[in-house]
């Protein structure tokens, strides 16, 4: 698996980081293919090229499997902190447990498919 360190200097603030982040991510992502996903350190978050004119990266979370493979065939899309911020809202709502708990039973149980390797793109 390659991993792409992205190193951060002592004494950085937020916003040079966040450049610097953006300059790696544009560098990393000008020559993906359209729908490319890019695994990064983040466990189950995934940058996706997006089919446009111009670059466009959005995020995808996808539980992995131990190697780091996407267990899903898709994913959940964000690009902006108000999808964030909605989500995490859902995700902490205590009725999500009851309604994942009979998903489950009328799903049945679930096969995983076999490891893959891959770029890893550090955050």
């Amino acid at each position: 698996m390659m991993v792409i360190r992205v190193h951060f200097q002592v004494g950085l603030s937020m916003v040079d980081k966040v450049t610097k982040l953006a300059e790696d991510i544009q560098k990393r992502m000008e020559h993906a293919e359209d729908w490319e996903k890019i695994p990064t350190s983040i466990p189950g978050i995934f940058m996706v090229h997006m089919p446009d004119k111009e670059l466009r990266v959005m995020l995808m979370f996808n539980p992995t499997d131990d190697a780091g493979n996407p267990t899903k065939r898709k994913g959940f899309y964000f690009g902006d902190m108000d999808t964030v911020e909605a989500a995490r809202k859902a995700f902490t709502d205590g009725r999500l447990e009851d309604l994942l708990g009979a998903v489950s039973r009328v799903n049945g149980t679930s096969r995983r498919r076999p490891a893959d390797e891959g770029d890893v793109f550090q955050v």
